[in-house]
């Protein structure tokens, strides 16, 4: 039985899609895990009825809050290797039987 290389990977094992890593680095906080905050608009505080600033509820003053596409990791799981870096055609092996 003759192995040739995948086409897939073209003989490396690894995923294409994700350069063998598993994952990805997320797109909406470039991978920090931290985005803006929706309610204060980063600036930590809010003016209050009495024209009193007020610390932000939702970031706690901080301004930022955990990206909600990465859920705070930074990264994203690569569905096409199932986060296993390994190409799935060949399984990893970067030859096919």
């Amino acid at each position: 039985m003759s192995e040739t290389v995948c086409t897939k990977c073209e003989g490396t094992g690894m995923c294409q899609s994700c350069n063998g890593h598993g994952y990805f680095i997320c797109g909406s906080c470039e991978g920090d895990g931290v985005e803006t905050c929706p309610t204060c608009g980063g600036v930590a505080h809010f003016e209050g009825e009495e024209g009193n600033l007020m610390q932000c509820y939702d970031c706690g003053g901080e301004g930022t809050v955990p990206c909600r596409d990465c859920e705070g990791t930074g990264t994203l799981y690569c569905e096409q290797c199932d986060g296993t870096g390994r190409c799935n055609m060949c399984d990893g092996n970067g030859v096919m039987s």
